[in-house]
């Protein structure tokens, strides 16, 4: 199967390459077969639990920085994209790393920083909810027999349900197997887990349409005739 994947501006290909290694579209990663739970990984309190976490600063989103002091405002409206490097450029300070730094975190310092310019700065930094081709509240990786194989971010929301997945994958082609879509979840200290899911009863309400987390890898597999 040929993979295409257009990482842009923002792209993340090491991220793209662990979640096609998860899917195990390579063929390099075997799972075993997922217990009828799936794992601790999928019930609902550690769902809660990764998507309530505060998101960081990740290459590829843009920021929307305002820095007043007085209450008025000493620079101009900074829009920022952060590079490859986690890095930001600022008026007065020059390069800012925001490496694993959320926007309460990456506030401070920027106040901190421009503390030594201005007396008493407020700085407010927050994600721009439009042209970021990276989401900072994360994405998935959709794979197999769906019309546009590669990430599907997530929004502010956080509600992106396995079925919207698929569907901003362009849906399922004819010969996916609605029966056996994989879904591979990571956890922090690197496990996998991966449970089962039937299209048909999601589509018809007899289960729960799964919310997806931050890193997920969906398979679709095909069926055979």
């Amino acid at each position: 199967m040929k993979m295409r994947f257009n990482t842009g501006r923002g792209g993340v290909p090491g991220a793209l390459a662990t979640l096609v290694m998860a899917a195990g579209v390579a063929g390099c990663i075997h799972f075993s077969k997922p217990n009828a739970s799936g794992g601790v990984l999928f019930s609902d309190e550690v769902v809660r639990e990764l998507l309530s976490e505060e998101p960081v600063v990740i290459p590829g989103v843009i920021l929307l920085i305002d820095v007043m002091a007085g209450g008025n405002p000493v620079l101009p409206a900074q829009t920022k994209l952060v590079s490859m490097r986690n890095e930001i450029n600022m008026p007065l300070l020059g390069v800012v790393d925001c490496k694993d730094l959320t926007l309460m975190q990456l506030t401070d310092k920027l106040e901190e920083a421009y503390s030594e310019l201005f007396q008493d700065p407020n700085v407010a930094v927050s994600f721009a909810q439009e042209g970021s081709e990276v989401s900072p509240w994360g994405f998935v990786g959709v794979y197999g027999c769906v019309m546009r194989e590669g990430i599907v971010n997530i929004t502010k929301t956080r509600q992106l349900t396995l079925s919207l997945a698929i569907q901003m994958s362009g849906g399922l082609t004819p010969l996916a197997n609605r029966k056996n879509i994989r879904v591979t979840r990571t956890a922090k200290d690197g496990a996998q887990q991966s449970k089962e899911f039937n299209y048909y009863d999601i589509s018809s309400g007899k289960i729960k349409d799964p919310l997806l987390v931050p890193n997920d890898a969906i398979l679709v597999k095909e069926t055979f005739l």
